[in-house]
């Protein structure tokens, strides 16, 4: 059995690769990285100040304690249906006066999400939420 030589066309190098696909190619993966690349977020100079459990801030503000069994408005215990009547006297006197509820940990949300509610629909400007500690 003879082996036969089997003859290559062309060039023995290999076949050019044609530069203007090239070009294309790497021109559309630049435009696609360009365009989907986006700045991260400098996070960690970002300022936030998280208030300390139990102390609120200083000045002239309205405390409103919120309790499991009742709210506490300026050390006079109320019951939420005393509560509406005395806040919206309160904001008739003072509406741009801070309010600071206080929420013990172991009042339910939609508590909460009601005391604020009403604090902001008697016309409170400013509505603060402070945890209390245990």
């Amino acid at each position: 059995m003879a082996l036969h030589k089997v003859r290559v066309q062309g060039n023995q190098e290999g076949s050019p690769v044609p530069l203007n696909t090239l070009i294309d190619v790497v021109f559309l993966l630049l435009v696609y990285f360009v365009i989907t690349w986006s700045a991260p977020t400098p996070e960690a100079h970002l300022t936030v100040n998280l208030p300390s459990g139990g102390e609120g801030p200083a000045g002239e503000s309205l405390q409103l304690e919120v309790q499991s069994e009742r709210l506490i408005v300026e050390g006079t215990p109320h019951s939420m249906q005393q509560i509406r009547p005395r806040l919206a006297e309160l904001a008739n006197m003072q509406a741009d006066v801070p309010v600071i509820v206080k929420i013990s940990p172991k009042v339910k949300t939609d508590r909460v999400v009601e005391v604020l509610d009403m604090c902001k629909g008697v016309g409170f400007a400013t509505v603060n939420v402070l945890p209390l500690k245990q």
